[in-house]
Order: structure tokens, then sequence, then C-alpha cells
């Protein structure tokens, strides 16, 4: 059901001149996402949390999998579909492929009882829910009476028992919508010409996070355990010049920088937080190749690294004894440095780059990390 919502306040009066408000006449709130591509951010991290981590690429592509998959059903510009979701990568990507397909997400507090959101159903006419399973049974016959529902998309589990009868299993589902992130249609609700996004997709293909295939489109890089183990041999052997380079060239100023970041990777390493600690050993790795005075080796390393950031967060995940092991290395970097002594800054970096690919190893042969039980939390709007 579209509604049309008349804006009764003109752009241009006095209040909106005084604030200098300025909105252009068309306008798609998934800019907020995925002009974050168009400035080069695309591996920058746009997530992280405990259930999960997500560069900016990689949520527009699972954004774009959920938009092909809501307008698969049939759903016309404008459309309300109810999420009833908790705080997990799920959210932002159901939302913004909701929006930047042109519909509208009514996003529901996970509080609510079955009276109120059968009135959110009825009220909206909402033909689409989106509901982790934890909560698929709030959508019983009650809640679902009277309203328009016809589909509900089950995330992060399985159907419960007493879901509508049209119920999607979005891990089933979504993998056969595309990750194609297709020029035409991010332009249009950009509100820009195509030369931008072209530019956008040069610079992502260029950092190794997407592919362009003839005829088909822009599809989301994903590396094989193979290419991983290629790119470390290779980042071990530019590890050792910057730790070389780096050791003859480090100020004390940097120096300094670097004994205050190792410090807090060491305060996340006790916590054993990876999402507080894997940030910040990216951050290490670029200040020591920034160190190095070699803006090509930095540029190549940069690049390089870029496609080892799933691995490289899994393997800290994984990995029983990542923490100290990490923290170690790190540390007797810093004093080589510190020392001035390039020949061992070369040799631990070295070590380090190829012991990070045998860890890796070992980390995806271990259990994924356990899964922290959501909690349902007030004040989601």
């Amino acid at each position: 059901m579209t509604r049309e919502i008349a804006d009764q306040v003109p752009s241009d009066s006095p209040g909106a001149r005084e604030i200098g408000f300025a909105i252009p006449q068309t306008y798609n709130a998934s800019r907020i996402l995925f002009d974050n591509l168009a400035k080069g951010r695309g591996d920058h991290p746009a997530l992280i949390g405990p259930l999960g981590t997500r560069s900016y690429a990689e949520l527009c592509a699972e954004a774009c999998r959920w938009g092909h998959g809501f307008m698969s059903l049939g759903l016309q510009r404008g459309d309300r579909i109810l999420m009833f979701l908790d705080d997990t990568p799920v959210y932002p990507a159901a939302f913004f492929g909701a929006v930047r397909s042109g519909f509208v997400p009514l996003l529901i507090n996970t509080l609510t009882p079955p009276d109120l959101l059968q009135f959110y159903l009825a009220d909206s006419g909402a033909t689409v829910a989106v509901a982790d399973a934890e909560y698929g049974s709030r959508f019983d016959a009650g809640a679902c009476k009277e309203t328009a529902l016809r589909t509900l998309i089950v995330v992060n589990g399985a159907a419960p028992a007493r879901a509508v009868a049209n119920t999607i299993i979005a891990e089933n589902w979504l993998p056969a919508f595309p990750t194609e992130l297709a020029e035409a249609d991010i332009a249009g609700e950009l509100n820009v010409s195509r030369g931008p996004v072209r530019e956008a997709f040069r610079a992502l293909e260029q950092a190794g996070l997407v592919r362009t295939e003839k005829n088909r489109g822009v599809f989301v890089r994903e590396v094989s355990l193979q290419e991983a183990d290629e790119i470390y041999e290779v980042r071990a052997g530019l590890d050792e010049l910057i730790g070389r380079l780096a050791a003859q060239r480090i100020t004390a100023a940097q120096l300094a920088d670097l004994r205050e970041l190792l410090r807090k990777m060491q305060q996340a390493a006790r916590l054993k937080s990876v999402d507080d600690y894997y940030p910040l050993n990216l951050r290490f790795h670029a200040m020591l190749a920034g160190f190095a005075g070699n803006r090509t080796l930095e540029a190549v390393y940069g690049r390089l690294v870029n496609e080892l950031h799933l691995y490289r967060r899994e393997t800290l995940a994984r990995g029983a004894n990542s923490f100290p092991i990490s923290t170690r290395e790190h540390a007797d970097i810093v004093d080589a440095l510190a020392k001035r002594d390039g020949e061992r800054a070369a040799r631990l970096l070295y070590g380090h780059a190829m012991q990070s690919r045998e860890r890796l190893h070992a980390a995806l042969a271990a259990p994924p990390a356990p899964r922290r039980a959501a909690a349902a939390t007030a004040g989601k709007a």
C-alpha cells in the first residue's frame, strides 16, 4: 500500500533559509551508507560489534541483496516493511536495502507485545515483515488478524512453529539474489550522474574489494584461502622492508604514538575484545607502513592488506591464544624500532606475517566463536 505524504512546509520557508536547510528534489536516505563508496571508504569498517563486523562495501552488498529480495516479493515503491529486529548486522542491511529500493521500513521495538504488533501491522498495511527468529512466535494468529501481512522473513535462525504460513528463512533465500552494485541503480538512488559511481567502482576494484564482469556488473570480491596464503607471502616481504626502513626513519614522536597505540592494544587484549583490538591492530600496521617513509610502498601495502580483512579478524575471533601472541609480537616490534635495529625489526615483521598465516589455518579448523545471546532493548524506533 503506497501512501503519499505531502510536506506542508515549503523548502524555501524562512525557517529553512535561516538554518541553511536544503534537500534535493530527489533524495534517498540510503545515501548515508552508499556515499561512503563514492568517497573511497569501501574498505573502512561500517559495523563493529559482537555479532559481526562489516566494511562499507560489504554492508552495501548485503543491502543490495535485501533490496533485490524485497523487490522480488512484488512490493511497490512506498510500501511498508515491518522490521522486528535485534542489533545484528542484518538490521542495517535490511533497513538500507528497503530504503534504497524505495520501500519504507517500519522499525519496531523488540519489547512490543502481540496486541501492539497487530496494531502496527494493521495501521501500516505492511504485507512483508522481517523478524529475528527469537521474535517470530510473536507473529501468531492474534497479531496477524485483520492485517495485510502475507510474508514473514525470518533471520538469524529457524522459523518458529507459530510463524505465519508464508515464511521465508533469510539465510536460504538471500543468497539467490545478487550483490551486484549496478551503476544506473546507485546513480538514480543517489541522485548523481553515473560518472562518480563509475569512479567509485574503479577505486574499489583497484583496492581489491570488488570485481567487474563485462556485461554483468560489479560484484563484491571473495578471496579464497589459497589466495589469502599467497597474499600473506607477499605481505611478509613488504612487512620485512617496512621494518627495515621504519627503524631508520621513525621519529621520537612517531615512536611515542606507536607506544600509546600498543598500550591500547594491550588493554583490549586483556579484555579479549576482538571489536576493540582489531581496528587498533589495523592502525598499528598502517602507521608502520607510513613510518617507512615510502609512499609507493605504503600504497601497495594498504591495497594488499585490504583483501585480508575478514581472514585477519576471524583469526583473532577463533584463535584461543591469539591475543597474548599478537600483543607480544607487536611489543617486540616496537622494541626493535626503538633500538633502531632494522634487521631485527625486519625479521620480526616477516615472522609476524607468516605466523599470522599459520594462525589463520589453525583458526579456520576451530569452531566459530560462540554467538552472544541478543538482549531485547528498549528505545528502538
